[in-house]
């Protein structure tokens, strides 16, 4: 089952991805909100595991962290402060979470078909997974899928690249990551890497056909779907894929199109349109479309304006 978890919620949860170790601590999840701390535990994605060895919580000293001991006396973790004595810390203040990377895993390819259920295993300690293979768009081949964390830390990543070019095939292998797009490293042969966050859909789930869109080299995929090569010549939207492989203005006009939408700009002025692209006087942008069975169905024109029909 998918999980519906708030944007903060899986901002955090791919953040906290990242970290050198896969533990959550009580005062990190109480610093960014109840709700988020709620959302991890009741999909699972972390459950409580042991407590932390040091607390700043009530110190003399905010940003030096104390260390704590067990008291049998009290039942409870504390600390000695020479102003008021032994300090109790309540259980909840200090208790340790860890991530359950393997639930986080099994629901996000959830959607994603599979000969079999998906079954994550460890390929490098803390570091690579084998999440399985899967059907993405068209091909008759299964791709094989792995998730790799860390991948700009130089360690990390020399084991993980060694071990990927040992598992070279002739079908490209995509290994999705939490680390951020701007530090990745470049892949091996045969190997795209590509970040979760680049590719979820509306919920915490992965889609085969936005997968499969990366693998053929198209962009990040935007609302409903939406996907334009980058010579214009094919445009996915929900659902189909419409082709433009002859008319070059008519492709000129879509890449300018998607390249506001992209800049949150949905709805464009039909001159701005003939102005930015050099179209020829008095033109409408239905005269380029109007022999095209698209036309109202993926471009609209209508009011002095025109766009991707998301209505």
């Amino acid at each position: 089952m998918r999980e519906r978890l708030d944007r903060r919620t899986i901002e955090f949860l791919l953040s906290a991805v990242e970290a050198p170790e896969l533990r959550i601590s009580a005062a990190a999840l109480r610093a960014v909100s109840e709700q988020v701390a709620a959302e991890l535990l009741a999909a699972g994605f972390v459950q409580a595991e042991g407590y932390e060895a040091a607390s700043m919580l009530g110190s003399d000293h905010w940003d030096v962290p104390v260390p704590l001991a067990w008291s049998e006396e009290t039942g409870a973790f504390g600390y000695f402060s020479p102003a008021v004595g032994w300090t109790r810390v309540a259980h909840d203040e200090v208790r340790s979470y860890k991530i359950q990377l393997h639930r986080v895993l099994v629901s996000l390819v959830h959607a994603v078909p599979a000969p079999s259920n998906a079954r994550p295993a460890p390929l490098i300690d803390d570091s690579l997974w084998d999440v399985g293979k899967f059907r993405l768009g068209r091909r008759t081949h299964l791709t094989s899928l792995m998730f790799g964390r860390r991948l700009h830390d130089p360690a990390t990543w020399r084991k993980i690249r060694e071990l990927l070019r040992t598992r070279l095939s002739a079908h490209t292998g995509l290994v999705l990551t939490t680390t951020n797009s701007e530090v990745l490293p470049d892949a091996p042969a045969n190997t795209l890497i590509c970040p979760i966050a680049d590719v979820l859909c509306g919920e915490f789930g992965l889609e085969a056909d936005i997968l499969a869109s990366r693998l053929d080299g198209f962009p990040v995929a935007t609302r409903e779907g939406l996907v334009v090569s980058a010579d214009g010549k094919e445009v996915r939207f929900r659902g189909e894929t419409h082709r433009f492989s002859k008319g070059e203005q008519q492709r000129r006009i879509i890449r300018f199109l998607y390249e506001r939408h992209l800049a949150g700009e949905d709805r464009v002025s039909v001159s701005t349109v003939i102005d930015k692209l050099d179209l020829r006087d008095n033109a409408r942008i239905r005269d380029f479309f109007k022999k095209h069975p698209t036309w109202n169905r993926l471009i609209v024109e209508r009011d002095g304006t025109c766009g991707f029909r998301f209505e």
